[in-house]
């Protein structure tokens, strides 16, 4: 009879582990870094056929409602230079969730506006 008891604590006691990872790992599913979550404003956006003007407009009307959280970081940091604006972001982004954080399309975003900017003081030149 001791021998079931303890068996049954046992079983329960790996069950409740069990759970508790488990609402753990789905808490951290459901709750996608604010980060993360701009870069998906990011790639939704620039995939639209609208104006580069209109892009910029939506991609911060997005993450003020979407990610009000980070949007004053997102505020400064995208209105930097271009060139600095991406490396300022993943800083942020790393800082804020303690891990290596990449998003390619606002890289590539960043990087092509630098270019232009580039190419424009070429011209003036």
């Amino acid at each position: 009879m001791m021998k079931f008891i303890f068996l049954n604590r046992l079983a329960f006691g790996f069950a409740l582990i069990i759970l508790v990872g488990a609402c753990n790992n789905s808490i951290s599913a459901q709750t996608q870094s604010d980060y993360d979550k701009l870069c998906v404003i990011y790639k939704e956006t620039l995939k639209k056929d609208i104006s580069p003007d209109m892009q910029a407009y939506e991609i911060a009307t997005r993450a003020e409602k979407e990610v009000p959280d980070i949007f004053t970081d997102f505020e400064h940091i995208s209105s930097a230079n271009a060139e600095d604006a991406y490396p300022l972001l993943k800083k942020s982004a790393e800082r804020a969730t303690q891990k290596p954080w990449e998003c390619p399309v606002i890289k590539d975003y960043y990087d092509s506006a630098y270019q232009k900017k580039l190419e424009r003081e070429k011209k003036l030149k």
